[in-house]
């Protein structure tokens, strides 16, 4: 009885601890499986492994129950900077270091000491040229948000569109690389090392430098529009200036006669037309507003010049009753002005039909000369109107008929 009772401690015991060694057994296992991969150089196996025996036991161990050092973590560490991923090794080297049993380890400390050391450079590097990256990114999108506020402005959007290719089909062109670049750099692990960032850095660059080139060719279509609006807008005030004059110039023979009336109106519509447009009027339309200043004022002019002198001596020869003076003052005259040369038509007629009449109608060459004149005036591509208020009613009758009934005696013998 005795025996059995002094039994019984050792076998709870045993009991007790049979969890314990079949936990260690496992992650003993796995644990040489971890070593073996890794000295096979099968560095995500040995990752495996190594976290399969920190699972089962992750406290570290200096020689003892395993016949041999237990350090899954320092390994783990190892395995996973065989695998480029630094910032995970030194996590695995920091928990080996906290527990303190490497340090025991003198040939693996040291081993982990020199590794830990590259790893930290490596982890800088890669840290100094993902925020590298980061910053070429966040430069690009600053440059495309000052295109943006370029592109918001009224004076710009009317010309985002011109041009070939135009200032919004690279501003699309350059939003669609800037988001495959932030993808790239999202996509880019730390196992990809230094150069994917790198390249992620210079395409950013790039992106930005092709924002700033849309801002700049912006702002200076912008400046080119401004400078070019400016000069439209003098060239307009100036006429304006002058249109203002002619009006001023013909407003002693108000009230106007009917022609004249009529363009003093048009041109005070296109004053009118300058004033409410040309504040908010592009280039183009200023210059449109100035031409057509230009033409009322041109077309004002023509209907208020007077006639030629040569036109103005007739006409007082005429009205004198002196026609041999007013045929002698148009004689060998030639006018441009349709208005003048149908009314030197028109005198040149009304005078030899008045010698005719005083010579008693007899003679035969100035008849011959008089059926001429109406000829040419009534084939005038402009006929001249034939009044009363200016020529006697005999002569408008006659101017009336046909040339070829005006009579012509016939010759003597």
């Amino acid at each position: 009885m005795i025996g059995r009772a002094a039994r019984a401690p050792a076998v709870v015991m045993v009991l007790l601890l049979a969890p314990i060694a079949v936990a260690a057994g496992d992650a003993r296992d796995s644990y040489r499986d971890g070593l073996d991969a890794l000295r096979d150089g099968r560095f995500q196996a040995a990752e495996k492994a190594f976290r399969d025996a920190i699972a089962e036991r992750g406290e570290e161990k200096k020689a003892g129950a395993f016949r041999g050092d237990y350090l899954p973590h320092y390994h783990l560490g190892v395995a996973l900077d065989e695998q480029h991923r630094c910032r995970e090794a030194l996590a695995a080297w920091q928990e080996s270091e906290r527990q303190g049993e490497i340090r025991k380890a003198r040939e693996d400390h040291t081993q982990l000491m020199r590794r830990k050391q590259v790893c930290e450079a490596k982890v800088r590097e890669l840290d100094a040229a993902r925020a590298a990256a980061e910053q070429a990114v966040a430069r690009a999108r600053k440059a495309d948000q000052a295109a943006a506020r370029l592109q918001g402005k009224s004076d710009v959007a009317a010309l985002w569109n011109d041009g070939e290719p135009s200032l919004a089909s690279r501003q699309k062109d350059a939003r669609q690389r800037l988001e495959q670049t932030v993808q790239r750099l999202a996509a880019t692990a730390d196992p990809h090392g230094v150069a994917p960032l790198q390249e992620v850095k210079t395409l950013a660059n790039q992106v930005a430098s092709d924002f700033d080139a849309v801002a700049s060719d912006a702002e200076q279509r912008l400046v080119a529009l401004q400078s070019a609006a400016a000069s439209a807008l003098d060239r307009l005030q100036a006429v304006e200036q002058r249109a203002h004059a002619e009006l001023g110039a013909v407003a002693y023979l108000d009230p106007y006669p009917p022609e004249l009336g009529r363009r003093v109106e048009t041109l005070r519509g296109a004053l009118r037309a300058v004033v409410d447009a040309k504040a908010t009027a592009s280039p183009p339309q200023l210059d449109a507003l100035r031409q057509q200043l230009d033409g009322a004022m041109g077309r004002l002019r023509q209907a208020a010049a007077p006639p030629p002198a040569s036109l103005r001596t007739a006409v007082a020869a005429f009205l004198g009753g002196d026609y041999e003076s007013a045929l002698a003052a148009l004689e060998g005259e030639t006018y441009k002005e349709t208005r003048a040369v149908s009314q030197a038509c028109l005198l040149r007629a009304a005078s030899r039909h008045a010698l005719w009449e005083l010579g008693g109608e007899s003679d035969a060459e100035l008849a011959a000369a008089l059926a001429a004149d109406v000829a040419e005036c009534r084939g005038l591509k402009t006929p001249p109107a034939v009044s009363t208020r200016f020529y006697s009613p005999r002569f408008v009758r006659f101017f009336e008929k046909a040339p070829a009934l005006v009579p012509v005696p016939p010759p003597s013998e």
